[in-house]
């Protein structure tokens, strides 16, 4: 009876969920940098406490999965380097922060386990970034004093992840006032984008957009849709000198301008995997070791030691090695592919005019959590974004889909299996019925 209670208690109790929601909302909204007062309380350190000792309330098999093996290994390699790192306060502190991503990470897949608990946490998610977008357009393509908000390009990462969720979310939506929400937010996120005039964010725009088009099932309605609303946008709302710096993408390319900068550091950043093609150089640590890689003259007559590499893969080379890069790829691999399977298997099982609203937006959830890897991929591309949670997060959420995902193709399964049930235990019935009668000719 004990255990029970118990299971029942900890499936029942929202404690989880608001932690979660807490954690998010002082990770983007960040009142801790704008309320005078907040910031001496440690607010966010507080929650992230609370969340460890949360976790010894869920379901540990829920935390059971590939992904959960593969990130922990991830943790174990880089604080294996944090002793013997160039930097070890470096090593130790992005070390450090990957060990609270992890906790987030068991977070989601412990405690959001009912559909309405994850659909609660992501419509709010999407709200926040909205709400980012406009303060962000507001204030000149950023939001200063906000920590990965503050730079124009950061800020554009996070927007082209957000527009996959908010645009699935839009499709699966069923009310009216819902699908005005959710498509009305895909505007404003590229409005967002295109406010911060970062060209790396328009490149990291483009393939989420292309692949909010491909997964949809009437390409040409949406694709003459999204052309009038773009029209509608480019008219109003884009300024000319934005399509001017966006030119400037093929004119500079990797020869001239920033694009040679960061040509140069990939340079770099590759000659320190060859050195170091294993585990890497440490987490944190691409800008302590570029020293020993620069020629005497530098780049342009100066030094670049101590700069990032501006780029996820030439962080994730040089720093984690082939061990870390290996970790990370089958993460996002994994998690993904198990996520197309299962939206594969719900579309052969269930027609569009048979699925209900929460495996609809199951689904929905999968697609945009895709869209959100891909602009992640592209966008980070020329960004220093490695260790940012957004990834994290999104990664979380996709096992957390995937598993509510499974147990409704389990209940599909059980509800076709029923009825046949049903049928062979009435004629297992009727038979014995027969022989008791005699009329059967077994009986005879």
């Amino acid at each position: 009876m004990m255990k029970s209670t118990m299971g029942r208690r900890k499936e029942t109790s929202n404690i989880g969920l608001f932690l979660i929601i807490l954690y998010m909302f002082f990770e983007y909204v960040r009142p801790q940098s704008f309320i005078a007062g907040l910031a001496p309380l440690h607010i966010p350190m507080i929650v992230q406490s609370i969340i460890i000792l949360s976790l010894f309330s869920c379901d540990f098999e829920r935390f059971k999965k590939r992904e959960t093996v593969y990130f922990f290994l991830l943790l174990c390699l880089m604080a294996a380097h944090v002793p013997f790192a160039t930097n070890n306060y470096w090593a130790y502190q992005i070390t450090r922060s990957m060990t609270l991503q992890f906790v987030v990470f068991l977070a989601i897949i412990g405690h959001l386990h009912t559909f309405h608990k994850l659909g609660l946490v992501l419509t709010l998610w999407i709200a926040v970034a909205i709400l980012c977008s406009i303060a962000g357009i507001a204030q000149g393509g950023r939001i200063p004093e906000s920590g990965f908000l503050g730079d124009e390009n950061d800020f554009a990462l996070f927007l082209n992840m957000m527009i996959p969720l908010a645009f699935f979310s839009g499709q699966a939506a069923r009310s009216k006032r819902a699908k005005l929400f959710y498509y009305s937010g895909v505007a404003v996120l590229i409005l967002g984008t295109v406010s911060s005039m970062s060209r790396g964010g328009f490149l990291g725009m483009l393939p989420p957009l292309l692949y909010c088009w491909w997964k949809t099932d009437s390409k040409l309605k949406t694709g003459i849709a999204a052309a009038l609303v773009g029209s509608l946008l480019v008219v109003s709302f884009i300024p000319d000198k934005y399509w001017t710096e966006m030119s400037t993408i093929q004119e500079e390319g990797l020869n001239v301008g920033t694009g040679s900068q960061r040509a140069y550091l990939w340079r770099r950043g590759f000659e320190m995997f060859q050195d170091h093609p294993l585990i890497g150089v440490g987490p944190g640590n691409f800008n302590w070791n570029l020293r020993y890689y620069e020629p005497p003259d530098g780049f342009a007559g100066r030094s670049h030691a101590g700069r990032p590499s501006h780029s996820i893969y030439f962080t994730m080379l040089p720093e984690l090695g082939m061990m870390g890069t290996f970790l990370i790829l089958g993460l996002t691999w994994v998690s993904q592919m198990e996520s197309r399977r299962l939206n594969k298997t719900i579309r052969k099982r269930l027609p569009p005019d048979k699925k209900d609203e929460e495996t609809g937006r199951l689904e929905a959830f999968g697609f945009g959590f895709t869209g959100a890897v891909l602009a992640y991929l592209v966008s980070g591309a020329f960004l220093s974004v490695l260790y940012y949670g957004h990834f994290w997060l999104i990664i979380g959420f996709t096992v957390a889909t995937n598993r509510l995902l499974k147990e409704r193709l389990h209940q599909l399964a059980d509800e076709t299996e029923s009825p046949k049930r049903a049928y062979h235990e009435s004629s297992d019935n009727r038979w014995q019925y027969a022989r008791r009668i005699g009329n059967h000719p077994f009986a005879r």
